[in-house]
């Protein structure tokens, strides 16, 4: 593929370079290649269409979330969306052209309006436990004429909402403004709340508030706003936003207004149109807002038994549509986790397919049998970006499982990403038999098909067979887990028939674990087909992945997806700029796929975040010299620290896996008084008989990798132990 220069591409585009990079910087039009020397950018003549897309939109004034999702549509859903959008423009642009008029008519001398009788208003300073969270360092107040809500961020975020809410009270308390000076009384106000903030801050931008406040006069509603709090009208049964979000991402860190110590607060400001019977509710981000039906229940969350089942898919899409959050339960989790689960979460009911057992640990539950071909109206739900969408449970290696709450936000990021990166589109067909109760299974193997419009034939349960029937009778993906493409992998040189369907797919996808470079090559050798591999977990979703134009290359996750920003770092959080393949560092994340909190946990949620905004992974990674990374393990049980050497365990795994006598392998440290750790080896052999010896996989390993990166044991297993997913349990290895 011939590539273009970002000059020759500006000329073609009719755009400037300077407006290119911008848009690589926005994750809005990626480059084909960056030269890792120069830094120079090279196109595809294939992008000129979505370049002058890209353009047309922001002239538009379309938001830069909006733009990702639009550019990547199909032709007549991208105008549907573009129509929808102007729509919502066209409805803003009448609310300022009445306020205008409002104001001609005021400073003419116009008779006004005959005030109207006092609007009720509400306020709500509830969670979904039912109390404010401490992580979210809320400030409300509700008073006869102001309705205020604040959301602090950063380390004086209690004090800054605090102090912005504190400084409009006296809105309540002083003589009630004129209606024509309503908006004036407002603004005023706001800019002494920025004040108060600044002065709290000393100045410093890395802690302020959102800001969002209703001012009534007896016949004037003034509404002020700035950040990411939400405002909302209840009105003849419907509830309405009538705000917008300030933001880039979804830290209030980035927000593009907020209340901080370095800048003059802009807010909107504008009156709104109230009549009679009006209820107006003001949240912060993290408020639950509305509960569509009585049997979600005050926490607006519903608990799905997750078997795999077509009322499993039926289930968690009908929880979104209604507005709420779907708590997927793992049918194979215990008494004692579930009971957990279900305390932390507070579901009222449970989705099941029917005939379905239900545990003791559900009892308390109303049970609810799902009828896949019922049809029903699809509710309107007035949910928001923020809202959870899932509550999907960690395992828990040091404790009981956290609950990683997932909005709707970085689904949607997620989801649209995957589809830049693998070219997914509606005419694709996937095929896996993964649990449903992930996010492997279920986010991106059934609510992915849905968005793009494709469909998805989940096998039950995973079998080649199975893989071989459905590609050769038209599916074109198959999503699946390292145990599965093993199996893939063994069966094979007996199976033509499988050869041949996998060599007909479009795409072969692995995640949820490092897959063996072995298997890679085996699968390669007999189909013509390489395996891509995508790296994610529960509170990121997806992060990297080796897209379906780029090099397939075995052991690597990839590049970041769009959107999503990746660094390495040191132990002690210095980044890691090096891309030679060998610097190893923990891999921190930020972007729209990340996870909102632990629920009920504010403090393992900002045990989890840098103080300066990214994820900690836990995972250890190096870069390669074109940006590819490459997992080497986990810090906690796949780090080994021997002999001075910072040391990943997969590579160790990989070259072990290559010895014809070994099955399976997982390698591990343990203490060493002379090394500080040894690696320590845990091998199934093909021929547990005649097993290789130690000194045999030694010098192997040695030979492919170094010296020092040898096992200094190996301990003999008749099986490794595995989750759900296939991973490895390296802790019931070592007893740890």
């Amino acid at each position: 593929m011939e590539l273009l220069t970002i000059g020759a591409f500006a000329r073609m585009s009719r755009l400037s370079p300077k407006a290119l990079r911008l848009y690589d910087e926005l994750a809005l039009l990626r480059p084909v290649r960056v030269d890792p020397d120069t830094g120079y950018r090279y196109y595809a003549a294939g992008q000129l269409g979505r370049a002058r897309l890209v353009a047309w939109l922001r002239r538009l004034g379309m938001p830069l979330a909006a733009i990702r999702a639009v550019c990547a549509l199909p032709p007549a859903e991208a105008a549907r969306e573009i129509g929808a959008y102007w729509a919502r423009v066209e409805a803003e642009t009448a609310v300022r052209r009445d306020l205008a008029a409002f104001l001609v008519a005021e400073l003419t001398g116009e008779p006004g309006r005959e005030p109207m009788t006092m609007l009720e208003l509400r306020h709500s300073a509830h969670t979904d436990r039912g109390l404010v969270r401490p992580a979210n360092q809320d400030t409300v107040y509700a008073g006869r004429r102001l309705l205020a809500v604040a959301d602090g961020f950063g380390p004086a975020g209690r004090s800054a909402s605090g102090a912005a809410v504190a400084a409009l009270r006296f809105l309540d308390e002083a003589e009630e403004p004129p209606a024509d000076g309503v908006l004036g009384a407002l603004e005023d106000a706001v800019r002494r709340a920025g004040e108060a903030v600044r002065d709290l801050t000393g100045g410093a931008n890395d802690a302020g508030t959102t800001l969002t406040a209703l001012l009534w006069t007896g016949s004037r509603l003034a509404l002020a706003h700035i950040g990411d709090s939400r405002a909302y009208l209840l009105r003849g049964g419907g509830l309405y936003r009538f705000t917008r979000d300030h933001r880039v991402e979804p830290h209030s860190l980035l927000l593009l207004k907020a209340l901080t110590g370095d800048a003059d607060p802009v807010p909107d400001l504008r009156l709104q149109e109230p009549l009679p019977g009006d209820r107006y509710l003001l949240c912060s981000d993290g408020l639950t807002e509305a509960v569509p039906d009585a049997r979600i229940g005050g926490a607006g969350r519903v608990a799905v038994w997750a078997t795999p089942e077509l009322e499993t898919a039926v289930a968690v899409t009908g929880v979104l549509l209604a507005g709420a959050a779907a708590v997927p339960l793992n049918p194979k989790s215990g008494e004692k986790e579930l009971a957990h689960i279900v305390s932390d979460s507070a579901p009222r009911t449970v989705l099941a397919a029917p005939g379905a057992r239900l545990p003791a640990a559900l009892t308390g539950l109303e049970r609810v049998d799902v009828d896949a071909a019922a049809v029903a109206p699809v509710p309107s739900a007035g949910v928001s970006d923020e809202d959870p969408a899932l509550i999907v449970y960690t395992s828990g290696t040091t404790g009981p499982p956290k609950g990683a709450v997932l909005p709707r936000r970085a689904l949607a990021a997620t989801l649209d990403a995957l589809a830049e990166a693998w070219q997914w589109t509606e005419a694709d067909v996937l095929v896996h038999g993964l649990p449903l109760f992930h996010v492997h299974g279920l986010v991106i193997g059934v609510l992915g098909p849905l968005r793009r419009g494709g469909s998805v034939r989940h096998l039950g349960r995973f079998s080649t067979e199975g893989v071989a029937r459905e590609l050769a009778d038209g599916a074109t993906m198959l999503f699946g887990v390292p145990t599965m493409y093993h199996r893939i992998a063994e069966a094979l040189p007996g199976d033509p028939e499988l050869a041949k369907a996998l060599g007909g797919a479009r795409l072969l996808v692995s995640g949820s674990a490092a897959l063996p470079v072995h298997d890679h090559e085996r699968i390669a050798a007999a189909t013509g087909r390489r395996v891509i591999e995508r790296y994610g977990m529960t509170e990121t979703l997806m992060n990297t992945s080796v897209r379906a134009d780029g090099e397939p290359r075995a052991g690597t996750v990839g590049v970041p997806l769009p959107g999503v920003r990746l660094r390495l770092v040191e132990e002690d959080g210095s980044e890691i700029t090096a891309l030679d393949g060998e610097t190893v560092g923990e891999i921190q994340v930020r972007g729209p796929n990340l996870f909102t909190e632990y629920l009920n946990r504010p403090d393992a949620t900002a045990a989890a975040f840098t103080a300066d905004g990214w994820f900690r992974t836990g995972d250890m990674a190096v870069r390669e010299s074109d940006g590819y990374v490459r997992i080497v393990g986990r810090k906690a049980t796949d780090l080994i620290k021997s002999g001075g050497y910072k040391i990943g365990a997969g590579e160790i795994e990989n070259a072990l896996l290559e010895h014809p006598g070994v099955r399976e392998a997982a390698v591990t440290g343990e203490p060493d008084a002379d090394l500080g750790e040894r690696i320590v080896a845990w091998i199934v052999p093909v021929d547990p008989q005649s097993p290789p010896g130690a000194e045999e996989l030694a010098g192997h390993v040695a030979r492919r990798l170094a010296p020092h990166k040898r096992p200094r044991v190996v301990r003999y297993l008749d099986a490794l132990p595995r989750n759900d997913m296939g991973k490895i349990m390296k802790r019931a290895l070592t007893g740890a």
